[in-house]
Parts: structure tokens; sequence; C-alpha cells
């Protein structure tokens, strides 16, 4: 907001005379606040109908996190038994085929490496 009051201020004292550059000033920011508050309200107000929230869906993907999760043992797998990968390196392919070979594991079907 300051550096429009600052382009506006400078823009009107240069076209016009001492007492009218305070009238146009507030009419310039008048119109840029208003033109901020219907953007934020505009942007705010909800375009669509809620969508309804399945939460015995959410329970389940949360049972299933929390109670079946493999993180840890994948996070081991990747981190410890490859270790660092930089670009290009032995441990990145070795990485990568080990990734491919998990989504394929997991029951993905077009799991692939890129070349």
């Amino acid at each position: 907001m300051t550096t429009v009051f600052t382009f506006a201020t400078q823009h009107i004292q240069k076209n016009s005379s001492s007492n009218s550059w305070r009238k146009k000033l507030r009419v310039t920011l008048r119109f840029s606040l208003l033109a901020l508050l219907s953007s934020l309200m505009l942007s705010s107000s909800p375009a669509t109908a809620q969508e309804k929230v399945d939460l015995d869906a959410i329970t389940k993907i949360r049972y299933e996190g929390f109670r079946n999760s493999k993180i840890m043992q994948l996070a081991s797998e990747l981190m410890d038994g490859i270790g660092p990968r930089l670009t290009g390196s032995p441990n990145m392919k070795r990485a990568n085929e080990w990734t491919r070979d998990k989504l394929t594991e997991f029951g993905l079907v077009n799991a692939h490496l890129e070349p």
C-alpha cells in the first residue's frame, strides 16, 4: 500500500496544482482500497457447494497409517541400506531401481525408470 501511496503522490504532484493533488490522491487511494477489498471478498467466498466429508473413510485412512504403516522400514532400507544418493552416482541408480521394484511390489503396474 505504501508503494501505491508513494507512486500516486509523486505522479499527482508532477501533474497537478498543489491544492488539487490531495483530492486526487484521496480518490486514487480509495479506488485502490476498494479494489483490494473487492478482490479479497471474491477470493474468500466459496464458488461451489461444500463437499460432504466422508468421516468413515478418513478414519480408515488414519487407522491404516497409524497401525499398519511401513514407513520406518522403507525409510531404513532406503537411507541405511542404499545410503547417500548424489545425482548420477551408483547409489542414485540403485535407489531408483529399488523404488521401481517397491512400487511394483505394492501393485503399481506402470512403475518404470525414466531414461
